[in-house]
């Protein structure tokens, strides 16, 4: 028998814990997105706490779903189910629980902003390609039982600096995609609320759909080098979580009625910064999947 076979409840394991705290994440972090889209359209970026903690929390969770696939790969495929399930179910206006926003966030909101940007499927995207860069490692590991350690990084290194450097440019494509798809009107948000600013701006699904593949193949990159994916997700997070709606409060550079790039680049920092965390989340299985078969490795000799 191999040694890193897997226990029989391992994939049963991973399955039921995504199932049961996936959709806890996805819809938590939709709320949160909608929520602090509004807020940015009115030029207070930081006035949602609600908005930001959901956010973290979210991620924290997807981290865990994450993590709990070091032995099989499943539960990343079941968020990713429910990604899109969770996911069309809030653009069409379902799934709205006031008490987690600060913004009395109506069903036209709701699903105004998650189809601007096709969120559905560009999260979907993220968890199918960290899915299989899971089941890619799992089934690298089972074709070589009798390794006891991980590959040496200089054994791989210019494959790892190659998938490393080659996810930085497709990061900065996907960020130029999405906020060219951004809103670049806050005009309508008075009248008619964040439907409003979304419903004058032409939808883009072409683009959106290409930053859903570029950061699903980013996500696949950490099978070879969690270095890249990393490095694209935290750049991400800090501007479009931190430093973006902190920067334009200090200084009153909000968002303003009239057509301007200023205004999409703040219109899509939360869903930058939602992207960026779902991406270091789900990639964080990569290391401990490794880990595990590492240790499982060493334990039956």
């Amino acid at each position: 028998m191999s040694k890193l076979s897997l226990p029989p409840g391992s994939a049963l394991r991973s399955a039921f814990f995504a199932a049961i705290f996936a959709p806890v994440a996805l819809i938590l972090m939709g709320m949160s997105l909608a929520d602090l889209q509004a807020r940015a359209a009115i030029g207070v970026p930081l006035a949602s706490v609600e908005g930001m903690i959901g956010m973290a929390f979210s991620a924290i969770i997807l981290g865990m779903i994450s993590i709990n696939c070091e032995r099989h790969s499943i539960g990343m495929f079941v968020a990713a189910a429910w990604a899109l399930i969770i996911g069309f179910l809030q653009t069409f206006g379902y799934l709205r629980i006031h008490f987690l926003v600060a913004a009395n966030l109506s069903a036209d909101d709701m699903s105004a902003a998650q189809r601007w940007n096709l969120y559905p499927v560009c999260v979907a995207a993220i968890l199918l390609g960290s899915g299989v860069a899971l089941a890619l490692t799992h089934r690298a590991r089972a074709k070589n039982p009798e390794t006891e350690e991980l590959m040496p990084f200089e054994r791989h290194q210019s494959e790892r600096i190659a998938v490393a450097v080659a996810s930085l440019p497709l990061g900065i494509g996907a960020l130029a995609l999405l906020i060219r798809c951004a809103p670049a009107d806050s005009l309508p948000m008075a009248a008619r609320g964040l439907s409003g600013v979304v419903a004058q701006t032409p939808l883009q699904p072409i683009l959106s759909a290409a930053v859903a593949e570029v950061l699903g193949l980013i996500a696949l990159a950490s099978r070879w080098s969690m270095i890249g994916p990393q490095l694209i997700a935290w750049s991400y997070i800090i501007p479009g979580f931190l430093l973006i709606p902190l920067g334009t409060t200090l200084t009153g550079v909000v968002v303003n009625p009239g057509h301007s790039l200023g205004t999409q680049v703040l219109m899509a920092a939360s869903t930058i910064a939602a992207y960026g965390m779902i991406l270091a989340a789900s990639t964080l299985g990569i290391y401990w999947a490794r880990r595990y078969a590492t240790n499982c490795s060493s334990s039956n000799d």
